[in-house]
Parts: structure tokens; sequence; C-alpha cells
């Protein structure tokens, strides 16, 4: 019997993806967008769960900036498609554009 379940970021092998390491926030947004709970704001509600988690983990709140929300979809796309390094070096890249944000670089 085969299930319809999307499979996890962790089935995908995000969370072992020793060359991010943010990938378990990577995992937690993938999984939120992956059953696609919600009609609408599907991607701004995994960011926000994503973001508690970044900073726990001493990474600053990050933004997905919307002149990159081409580069995401297509981060996630390849993360659909078992390619997880892209959306996880994405998300780290976010993550160093949001630092040097706050430093005023």
């Amino acid at each position: 019997m085969s299930s319809s379940r999307p499979s996890s970021a962790r089935d995908r092998g995000l969370s072992r993806d020793a060359s991010a390491s943010s990938a378990p926030d990577a995992e937690l947004h993938y999984n939120l967008t992956a059953i696609h709970p919600f009609t609408d704001g599907n991607g701004r509600t995994a960011r926000l769960l994503m973001n508690p988690h970044l900073l726990r983990h001493g990474y600053p709140h990050t933004i997905i900036e919307v002149g990159r929300r081409a580069e995401y979809l297509t981060a996630l796309e390849e993360l659909n498609a078992e390619r997880c390094e892209p959306f996880a070096t994405f998300v780290v890249q976010s993550a160093a554009r949001s630092i040097e944000r706050l430093i005023g670089a």
C-alpha cells in the first residue's frame, strides 16, 4: 500500500547534509511546506517557525528577501526532487545576508 503523504526532509537526506549547518532549520521549513496544510501562507508560516529554531542555535532572524523569491522557489523545487543542498545553502546564504544587514556591512 503506497502512501500519498509527502516524504519528509529527513527522508530526503536533508538533515544529513554536512555541507550546511542550518540543515535542521531547512528541514523544519521543508516539512511544513511539503504537507501544504493551508490554502495560503504555508511559506510564511514555515519561515515563521524556522526563525525561532535558528535563533536558538545562534543564527540571526533570517529573512528570505522578496527579491530572491524565484531563487527560494527554485531551491524548494530542487528539494522536492530530492536535491537537498541547494535549499540548505539558500537558507545559510539568507542567514549570512541577515548578519550583514545587522552589522551594517
